[in-house]
């Protein structure tokens, strides 16, 4: 059975709309958390995100129990990748930052390095008190 070009047009369109769809319900969970989380939260732990991902195939695929069970270890290992390669990269991250804002405060009058140093200071104890919460959670 072959078929005519507008058939496989109507193929191609619904492929590419059942791709985006996919990609919208992984990714969904983190572009939601960095839209509307509130900055001095953690962002969730792997499982939560795997546990959310879920919920939301589930309720927009109608998944059986059974395709929760066949679906649900790709979603955790996926979640737990993302996690591991954000601590992995967080190091590099934070190196970037302090070279960065050594050059920046060559630009600083020495009281606005005072002033930008207590600044800094906040921003990394905010950070330290999240990874404690973050690692709580796990």
């Amino acid at each position: 059975m072959a078929l005519n070009f507008r058939s496989k047009q109507w193929l191609a369109g619904i492929g590419l709309l059942l791709c985006g769809f996919i990609l919208g319900v992984l990714t969904s969970p983190f572009v939601m958390h960095n839209l509307f989380h509130h900055p001095d939260m953690p962002p969730p732990p792997p499982h939560e995100v795997a546990q959310r991902i879920i919920e939301r195939m589930t309720n927009e695929l109608s998944l059986t129990d059974a395709q929760v069970k066949q679906i649900l270890p790709t979603v955790e290992r996926t979640a737990n990748k993302v996690e591991a390669l954000r601590q992995t990269i967080e190091p590099q991250i934070q190196k970037i930052l302090d070279s960065e804002i050594e050059a920046i405060d060559k630009f600083l009058t020495p009281e606005q390095q005072k002033l930008h140093a207590k600044l800094i200071r906040k921003f990394k104890k905010r950070h330290e008190e999240m990874e404690k919460k973050r690692n709580k959670q796990k």
